[in-house]
């Protein structure tokens, strides 16, 4: 699990919001809501761009263990959670910024997706 996170962690950091695909963006991420990988329909009226900028245009530190936890859905679904406190954007490294979560399923990595 740990080096999975470590890969992903990785091939999230070459990724930037030009040389990535909406399609390869979006499998990215986990549903919570549908406690399944995301879709394209599943983005709605949200901005992807928007959101491919928050997540790509920064540099992920690796957590510590303090940033590992379970989550449990009350729709049923267990997960386990890693909450990077802070993330370094690539081109102000001077001003760290809120981190994303990530989520532990199916023996991958994704970005979780909080949409409800």
């Amino acid at each position: 699990m740990i080096s999975g996170l470590s890969n992903f962690l990785a091939q999230v950091s070459i990724c930037s919001p030009g040389n990535t695909t909406d399609e390869a963006f979006t499998s990215l991420h986990w549903s919570l809501e549908k406690n399944a990988p995301m879709t394209m329909q599943d983005w709605g009226e949200r901005s992807i761009q928007g959101h491919k900028t928050d997540a790509l245009d920064v540099t992920y530190g690796f957590p510590s263990l303090l940033d590992f936890s379970v989550i449990n859905l009350e729709g049923g679904g267990t997960f386990i959670a890693c909450t990077l406190r802070h993330a370094i954007p690539k081109d102000k490294p001077t001003q760290p910024k809120l981190g994303d979560v990530f989520i532990y399923t199916g023996n991958q990595w994704y970005f979780a997706d909080w949409k409800f």
